[in-house]
Protein backbone atom coordinates (compact mmCIF):
# COMPACT_ATOMS: atom_id res chain seq x y z
CA UNK A 1 0.00 0.00 0.00
CA UNK A 2 2.83 2.88 0.64
CA UNK A 3 4.94 1.75 -2.53
CA UNK A 4 1.04 2.23 -4.28
CA UNK A 5 0.91 5.28 -2.82
CA UNK A 6 4.06 6.75 -3.14
CA UNK A 7 3.81 5.87 -6.97
CA UNK A 8 0.34 7.66 -7.34
CA UNK A 9 1.96 11.01 -5.58
CA UNK A 10 4.70 11.08 -8.00
CA UNK A 11 2.61 10.68 -10.82
CA UNK A 12 0.12 13.58 -9.11
CA UNK A 13 3.39 15.79 -8.51
CA UNK A 14 4.53 15.14 -12.27
CA UNK A 15 1.20 16.11 -14.00
CA UNK A 16 0.72 18.83 -11.63
CA UNK A 17 4.16 20.23 -12.32
CA UNK A 18 4.00 19.95 -16.13
CA UNK A 19 0.85 20.98 -16.46
CA UNK A 20 1.37 24.28 -14.48
CA UNK A 21 4.61 24.96 -16.91
CA UNK A 22 3.97 23.59 -20.04
CA UNK A 23 0.31 24.65 -20.32
CA UNK A 24 -1.02 28.50 -20.86
CA UNK A 25 -3.62 29.65 -18.70
CA UNK A 26 -6.74 28.51 -20.74
CA UNK A 27 -5.65 25.02 -21.38
CA UNK A 28 -4.89 24.79 -17.54
CA UNK A 29 -8.24 25.87 -16.58
CA UNK A 30 -9.95 23.20 -18.97
CA UNK A 31 -7.13 20.64 -17.52
CA UNK A 32 -7.99 22.04 -13.88
CA UNK A 33 -11.81 22.13 -14.41
CA UNK A 34 -12.28 18.28 -15.18
CA UNK A 35 -10.54 17.99 -11.60
CA UNK A 36 -12.79 20.52 -10.16
CA UNK A 37 -15.71 18.45 -11.51
CA UNK A 38 -14.41 15.59 -10.31
CA UNK A 39 -14.00 17.14 -6.83
CA UNK A 40 -17.81 17.99 -7.49
CA UNK A 41 -18.76 15.18 -7.85
CA UNK A 42 -17.50 13.79 -5.33
CA UNK A 43 -18.91 16.49 -2.72
CA UNK A 44 -22.45 15.50 -3.98
CA UNK A 45 -22.06 12.25 -2.99
CA UNK A 46 -20.59 12.50 0.25
CA UNK A 47 -23.54 15.78 0.29
CA UNK A 48 -26.23 12.54 -0.07
CA UNK A 49 -26.86 12.34 -3.89
CA UNK A 50 -27.40 8.65 -4.27
CA UNK A 51 -28.44 8.92 -8.29
CA UNK A 52 -26.18 9.50 -11.14
CA UNK A 53 -28.40 11.63 -12.64
CA UNK A 54 -28.76 13.92 -9.39
CA UNK A 55 -24.90 14.07 -9.78
CA UNK A 56 -24.81 14.68 -12.97
CA UNK A 57 -27.50 17.51 -12.46
CA UNK A 58 -24.73 18.61 -9.50
CA UNK A 59 -21.65 18.74 -11.30
CA UNK A 60 -23.59 20.83 -14.51
CA UNK A 61 -24.48 23.26 -12.02
CA UNK A 62 -21.13 23.57 -11.11
CA UNK A 63 -19.53 24.01 -14.45
CA UNK A 64 -22.25 26.48 -15.63
CA UNK A 65 -21.02 28.34 -11.90
CA UNK A 66 -17.60 28.04 -12.99
CA UNK A 67 -17.82 29.15 -16.53
CA UNK A 68 -19.77 32.36 -15.28
CA UNK A 69 -17.91 33.41 -12.46
CA UNK A 70 -14.49 32.93 -14.70
CA UNK A 71 -15.92 35.28 -17.26
CA UNK A 72 -17.98 37.86 -15.65
CA UNK A 73 -15.99 38.70 -12.40
CA UNK A 74 -12.96 40.27 -12.19
CA UNK A 75 -9.69 38.41 -11.43
CA UNK A 76 -9.53 38.56 -7.65
CA UNK A 77 -13.29 38.92 -6.84
CA UNK A 78 -13.70 35.01 -6.72
CA UNK A 79 -10.80 34.60 -4.07
CA UNK A 80 -11.93 37.54 -1.79
CA UNK A 81 -14.94 35.64 -1.45
CA UNK A 82 -13.35 32.57 -0.91
CA UNK A 83 -11.31 34.28 1.84
CA UNK A 84 -14.64 35.58 3.96
CA UNK A 85 -15.86 31.56 3.30
CA UNK A 86 -12.82 30.64 5.17
CA UNK A 87 -13.44 33.00 7.72
CA UNK A 88 -16.99 31.39 8.17
CA UNK A 89 -15.31 27.74 8.08
CA UNK A 90 -12.94 28.68 10.79
CA UNK A 91 -15.38 30.41 13.13
CA UNK A 92 -17.37 26.95 12.52
CA UNK A 93 -14.33 24.57 13.05
CA UNK A 94 -13.29 26.61 16.38
CA UNK A 95 -16.49 25.57 17.62
CA UNK A 96 -15.65 22.65 17.66
CA UNK A 97 -18.72 20.61 17.57
CA UNK A 98 -18.83 16.70 15.86
CA UNK A 99 -21.00 16.80 12.26
CA UNK A 100 -24.28 15.36 12.65
CA UNK A 101 -24.26 12.45 10.70
CA UNK A 102 -26.54 12.91 7.12
CA UNK A 103 -27.97 8.97 7.80
CA UNK A 104 -28.80 8.88 4.10
CA UNK A 105 -30.23 12.46 3.69
CA UNK A 106 -29.44 14.99 1.25
CA UNK A 107 -27.79 18.32 2.74
CA UNK A 108 -28.80 21.45 1.27
CA UNK A 109 -26.22 23.00 3.16
CA UNK A 110 -23.68 21.03 2.56
CA UNK A 111 -24.30 20.87 -1.34
CA UNK A 112 -24.65 24.61 -1.00
CA UNK A 113 -20.90 24.66 0.32
CA UNK A 114 -19.16 22.73 -2.43
CA UNK A 115 -19.14 25.40 -4.75
CA UNK A 116 -18.09 28.24 -2.47
CA UNK A 117 -15.46 25.29 -1.47
CA UNK A 118 -14.15 24.52 -5.24
CA UNK A 119 -14.94 28.04 -6.98
CA UNK A 120 -13.13 30.37 -5.39
CA UNK A 121 -9.50 28.00 -5.60
CA UNK A 122 -10.55 27.14 -8.83
CA UNK A 123 -10.19 31.38 -9.89
CA UNK A 124 -7.43 31.94 -7.59
CA UNK A 125 -5.38 29.37 -9.11
CA UNK A 126 -5.90 30.61 -12.84
CA UNK A 127 -5.82 34.20 -11.39
CA UNK A 128 -2.12 33.30 -10.03
CA UNK A 129 -1.07 31.49 -13.54
CA UNK A 130 -1.84 34.18 -15.69
CA UNK A 131 -0.74 37.00 -13.13
CA UNK A 132 2.83 37.88 -14.08
CA UNK A 133 5.07 36.76 -16.41
CA UNK A 134 6.52 34.11 -14.12
CA UNK A 135 3.03 33.62 -12.89
CA UNK A 136 3.99 29.71 -13.64
CA UNK A 137 6.51 30.17 -11.08
CA UNK A 138 4.40 32.05 -8.42
CA UNK A 139 1.71 29.36 -8.79
CA UNK A 140 3.79 26.36 -8.15
CA UNK A 141 5.60 28.39 -5.10
CA UNK A 142 1.70 29.13 -3.80
CA UNK A 143 0.93 25.48 -4.25
CA UNK A 144 4.23 23.75 -3.03
CA UNK A 145 3.42 26.27 0.56
CA UNK A 146 0.40 23.74 1.63
CA UNK A 147 2.65 20.19 0.75
CA UNK A 148 5.19 22.43 3.30
CA UNK A 149 2.48 22.85 5.79
CA UNK A 150 1.80 19.23 5.28
CA UNK A 151 5.43 17.76 6.38
CA UNK A 152 5.82 20.14 8.84
CA UNK A 153 2.19 19.03 10.61
CA UNK A 154 3.75 15.54 9.88
CA UNK A 155 6.63 15.16 11.47
CA UNK A 156 6.54 17.61 14.46
CA UNK A 157 2.60 16.15 15.04
CA UNK A 158 4.51 12.59 15.04
CA UNK A 159 7.27 13.48 17.23
CA UNK A 160 5.71 15.69 19.78
CA UNK A 161 2.05 16.25 19.19
CA UNK A 162 -0.16 15.85 22.60
CA UNK A 163 -2.87 17.95 22.43
CA UNK A 164 -5.35 17.34 20.15
CA UNK A 165 -6.31 20.35 17.43
CA UNK A 166 -10.16 19.23 16.42
CA UNK A 167 -10.79 15.79 18.26
CA UNK A 168 -14.51 15.25 17.02
CA UNK A 169 -13.04 16.15 13.34
CA UNK A 170 -9.72 15.00 12.98
CA UNK A 171 -7.99 12.98 16.10
CA UNK A 172 -5.04 12.48 14.44
CA UNK A 173 -3.94 16.61 14.55
CA UNK A 174 -2.38 18.23 16.88
CA UNK A 175 -1.79 21.89 17.86
CA UNK A 176 2.13 20.72 17.93
CA UNK A 177 1.68 19.62 14.23
CA UNK A 178 -0.11 22.83 13.55
CA UNK A 179 2.84 24.82 14.79
CA UNK A 180 5.48 22.76 13.39
CA UNK A 181 3.39 23.50 10.06
CA UNK A 182 3.14 27.36 10.63
CA UNK A 183 7.22 27.07 11.82
CA UNK A 184 8.41 25.28 8.30
CA UNK A 185 5.68 27.46 6.29
CA UNK A 186 7.64 30.54 7.91
CA UNK A 187 10.94 29.00 6.83
CA UNK A 188 9.44 28.72 3.21
CA UNK A 189 8.30 32.17 3.26
CA UNK A 190 11.70 33.45 3.64
CA UNK A 191 13.24 31.31 1.36
CA UNK A 192 11.01 32.86 -1.19
CA UNK A 193 11.39 35.65 -0.39
CA UNK A 194 15.27 35.46 -1.69
CA UNK A 195 14.50 32.84 -4.49
CA UNK A 196 11.89 35.99 -5.73
CA UNK A 197 14.59 38.61 -4.88
CA UNK A 198 12.25 40.67 -2.84
CA UNK A 199 12.61 44.34 -1.69
CA UNK A 200 12.65 43.70 2.49
CA UNK A 201 8.83 44.94 1.89
CA UNK A 202 8.03 42.64 -0.35
CA UNK A 203 10.02 39.52 1.92
CA UNK A 204 7.89 40.50 4.76
CA UNK A 205 4.40 40.96 2.75
CA UNK A 206 5.60 37.18 1.22
CA UNK A 207 5.92 35.66 5.01
CA UNK A 208 3.06 36.79 5.98
CA UNK A 209 1.15 35.54 2.85
CA UNK A 210 2.47 31.98 3.03
CA UNK A 211 1.88 31.90 6.92
CA UNK A 212 -1.64 32.99 6.54
CA UNK A 213 -2.08 29.81 3.72
CA UNK A 214 -0.21 27.58 5.47
CA UNK A 215 -2.50 28.15 8.33
CA UNK A 216 -5.95 28.00 6.72
CA UNK A 217 -4.74 25.10 4.07
CA UNK A 218 -5.28 22.88 8.03
CA UNK A 219 -8.95 24.14 7.98
CA UNK A 220 -9.11 22.95 4.19
CA UNK A 221 -8.34 19.56 5.37
CA UNK A 222 -10.46 19.64 8.41
CA UNK A 223 -13.42 20.85 6.41
CA UNK A 224 -13.39 18.09 4.27
CA UNK A 225 -13.18 15.60 7.55
CA UNK A 226 -16.27 17.13 8.68
CA UNK A 227 -17.98 16.54 5.29
CA UNK A 228 -17.01 13.02 5.36
CA UNK A 229 -17.60 12.17 8.96
CA UNK A 230 -21.17 13.90 8.33
CA UNK A 231 -21.28 10.87 5.39
CA UNK A 232 -19.95 8.68 7.51
CA UNK A 233 -17.27 7.73 5.02
CA UNK A 234 -13.02 7.29 5.38
CA UNK A 235 -12.46 8.91 1.89
CA UNK A 236 -13.99 11.36 -0.68
CA UNK A 237 -13.46 8.63 -3.55
CA UNK A 238 -11.24 5.99 -4.99
CA UNK A 239 -9.94 7.37 -8.08
CA UNK A 240 -6.35 8.23 -6.59
CA UNK A 241 -4.95 4.32 -5.87
CA UNK A 242 -4.41 4.42 -2.19
CA UNK A 243 -4.85 8.33 -2.13
CA UNK A 244 -8.39 7.94 -2.03
CA UNK A 245 -10.92 10.48 -3.83
CA UNK A 246 -9.74 13.88 -5.50
CA UNK A 247 -11.35 15.61 -2.39
CA UNK A 248 -8.73 13.94 -0.13
CA UNK A 249 -5.78 15.70 -2.17
CA UNK A 250 -6.91 19.23 -2.88
CA UNK A 251 -8.90 20.04 0.48
CA UNK A 252 -5.89 21.91 1.71
CA UNK A 253 -5.52 23.72 -1.74
CA UNK A 254 -9.22 24.44 -1.88
CA UNK A 255 -8.21 26.69 1.14
CA UNK A 256 -4.87 28.00 0.65
CA UNK A 257 -5.60 29.55 -3.02
CA UNK A 258 -7.89 32.00 -2.51
CA UNK A 259 -5.65 33.31 0.72
CA UNK A 260 -2.78 33.35 -1.56
CA UNK A 261 -4.11 34.83 -4.50
CA UNK A 262 -5.65 38.07 -2.07
CA UNK A 263 -2.51 38.02 -0.40
CA UNK A 264 -0.94 38.64 -3.82
CA UNK A 265 -2.61 41.44 -4.28
CA UNK A 266 -0.76 43.68 -1.69
CA UNK A 267 3.10 42.30 -2.73
CA UNK A 268 4.77 44.77 -4.25
CA UNK A 269 6.67 43.53 -7.64
CA UNK A 270 9.03 40.90 -7.30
Amino acid sequence: MLRLRVMTALAMFAAIVSAVVWLDTQWLGLALGVIILTGAWEWGALSGLRSPGAKIAYVAGMAVLALATVSYLPDAALPAVGCLWWLLVTARILVGQAAVPLQGRVSRAWLAAGPMTLLPAYSAILYLHRSDSFGAVFLLYAMSIVWVADIGAYFTGRRWGMRKLAPAISPGKSWEGAAGALALVTAYGVVGGWWFSATPTAAALLVIVAMAAGLVSIIGDLFESLLKRAAQRKDSGTLLPGHGGVLDRIDSLTAAMPVFASGSLVLPVI
